[in-house]
């Protein structure tokens, strides 16, 4: 019997050992089961995360390509305002030529009044067209400035709408910009 009882000891204790391992058994599988739920509970919400991340990553691109867009934009109205500045001074210089050339003619001209009144008039005609064509390139100039200028405030807002992850739809998005651009432009 003497022999009998440290195995029953050990029995008695392996058994309790049993049961606590069970009641653990139980809870993990009490826990695991409310994960279980939870994870199906969430499922939705992580499914519209996933959805909302998708349209994000869309958007990003969308701007992405503006971005590009707008960079080529900017760099081909540059181009086309030092084309301007060039035909500016090309005007200026042919202006400050003609100006010479009139009074080179005028101390040539002989002194009649019919043909002073005549190259006087042909010289205010072509003073005139002159003036004209540099009124022209300098609107011209102002308005490829402007539109340089607006490009640059477009690119510039997006790229701060970039940089601050600000999240909104293209109609919104759409809407800004004309707001910001009108009201940067006119005041």
């Amino acid at each position: 019997m003497n022999l009998l009882r440290p195995i029953v000891e050990e029995l008695a204790l392996l058994d309790d050992q049993r049961k606590e391992q069970e009641t653990k058994i139980s809870q993990l599988n009490a826990e695991i089961a409310g994960y279980s739920e939870a994870k199906e509970r969430e499922l939705p919400l992580v499914q519209e995360v996933e959805s909302k991340v998708k349209e994000l990553r869309e958007m990003i691109a969308v701007f992405n390509s503006n971005q590009m867009s707008l960079r080529t934009s900017i760099r081909n109205l540059k181009e086309k305002n030092g084309q301007m500045d060039e035909k500016i001074s090309k005007a200026e210089f042919d202006l400050v030529q003609s100006v010479q050339e009139n009074a080179n003619l005028r101390s040539k001209i002989v002194q009649s009044p019919d043909k002073i009144q005549r190259a006087l008039e042909e010289k205010k005609l072509a003073r005139d067209d002159a003036k004209n064509a540099e009124r022209s390139a300098m609107e011209s100039f102002q308005h490829k400035t402007a539109t340089v200028e607006v490009y640059s405030k477009v690119y510039c807002f997006t790229i701060h709408l970039l940089n601050n992850e600000v999240s909104i739809d293209l109609h919104m998005f759409s809407s800004i910009m004309l707001y910001w651009i009108l009201s940067n432009t006119y005041g």
